[in-house]
C-alpha cells in the first residue's frame, strides 16, 4: 500500500513533465513581419544575401530607436537550420572572451541558446526549419524577451 502511495505522486509528476514537452510551432515569415511591424520595427528582406546557405527566407527587423535587430531565417530543411544554429553557437562560444552567462535548452523540435557577454545579449532560437537570432545591447534584455515570447521563440 505504501508503494502505491509513493507511485501515484511520481506518476503525476511524470505526466505533467511529459505533457509540457510538446512540439513548438514555427512561425512564418509573414507572421514575423506582422509582429515586428506592429511593434514599429522596420523589416528588411535579406534573402538574396543568403541564397547559397540553403535559406528560403531571411528577414531582419530593426528597432530604429534602440539600434538593434532581430533576424528570422527559414531554411529549406530542419538539418540546414540545425547546422546554421550549431555553427553560430560555436562561433559565439569561441569569440566572446567574457562570458557572463549561458543558457542552453533543447527539446523535441526546439533549441535555444542565450549568451550574455560583455554588454551584449545573443540569442539563437530554432524551431523546426526556422531560426530567430538576436544580437543586441544587454540593456534591452527585457524588451527582447517580450518580443521573443510574442513570436513563440
Amino acid at each position: 500500500m505504501k508503494k502505491i502511495l509513493y507511485l501515484v505522486p511520481l506518476l503525476l509528476i511524470v505526466l505533467v513533465l511529459v505533457s509540457g514537452c510538446e512540439n513548438k510551432k514555427p512561425i512564418t515569415a509573414e507572421t514575423f513581419q506582422e509582429v515586428m511591424e506592429k511593434r514599429e520595427y522596420k523589416v528588411l528582406d535579406y534573402t538574396e544575401s543568403y541564397s547559397d546557405a540553403g535559406v528560403k527566407k531571411v528577414l531582419e527587423s530593426a528597432d530604429m530607436e534602440n539600434n538593434f535587430g532581430i533576424k528570422y531565417f527559414e531554411f529549406n530543411s530542419e538539418d540546414e537550420a540545425k547546422d546554421f544554429y550549431e555553427f553560430h553557437q560555436d562561433f559565439l562560444d569561441n569569440n566572446n572572451a567574457v562570458k557572463k552567462s549561458q543558457i542552453k535548452t533543447e527539446m523535441n523540435n526546439y533549441q535555444k541558446y542565450t549568451l550574455t557577454a560583455d554588454d551584449q545579449l545573443y540569442v539563437l532560437s530554432r524551431i523546426d526549419n526556422t531560426l530567430v537570432t538576436v544580437d543586441a545591447p544587454k540593456r534591452y534584455k527585457d524588451d527582447i524577451k517580450e518580443v521573443l515570447k510574442e513570436l513563440g521563440y
